[in-house]
Order: C-alpha cells, then sequence, then structure tokens
C-alpha cells in the first residue's frame, strides 16, 4: 500500500520538531561538541530529504530551500554543516 504525501509531510513536520528540540539552547560549538545530538540532527534532516523524494514535484518546490541546502552540504560531508543546521534553526 502506497503512503499519500500527507503522511509523508506529516514526517517531514515531525523529523524538523525534533531536530529544532534537541538543538534548542545550544550554540555553535555546544552542538559541534554532542556528537549524539549531532548524529541525531542529521539523521532526522535524511528523514525530511527521503520523505520530500516521495512528494509531487509542486509540492516539494514548496520545501524551504535553505533546508534543503543544509541537508545537502550535511549529506556530502562539507565543513561547517552543523554550523549550518544550527544557524538554520
Amino acid at each position: 500500500m502506497s503512503r499519500d504525501e500527507a503522511a509523508y509531510i506529516a514526517d517531514m513536520v515531525e523529523a524538523c520538531a525534533r531536530v529544532m528540540e534537541y538543538t534548542r539552547g545550544l550554540d555553535a560549538a555546544s552542538l559541534r561538541s554532542d556528537r549524539k545530538t549531532v548524529d541525531a540532527v542529521v539523521r532526522n534532516l535524511e528523514i525530511v530529504g527521503e520523505a520530500a523524494k516521495r512528494v509531487s514535484p509542486p509540492l516539494r518546490s514548496r520545501v524551504p530551500q535553505d533546508l534543503v541546502k543544509t541537508h545537502i552540504r550535511l549529506r556530502q560531508g562539507a565543513r561547517g554543516g552543523q554550523e549550518a543546521v544550527h544557524a538554520g534553526l
């Protein structure tokens, strides 16, 4: 059975809420030094990216581009990716 777009949107919203929860109150240095939180943030951004691939192009185009760019940098392992996550929240 195929999931509908609403389920994927719900996944994205939940994953974004988790990232915000995990990083609330952290500055960039604190985030960098907390490997578990970094891993949790990266995983939830992966969830957003995977869910975004499964929604229609018109709906996908409405995803904030800052989130997309941060996701791409993290996936590529670009230096400064964690700071971008923090700054984007």
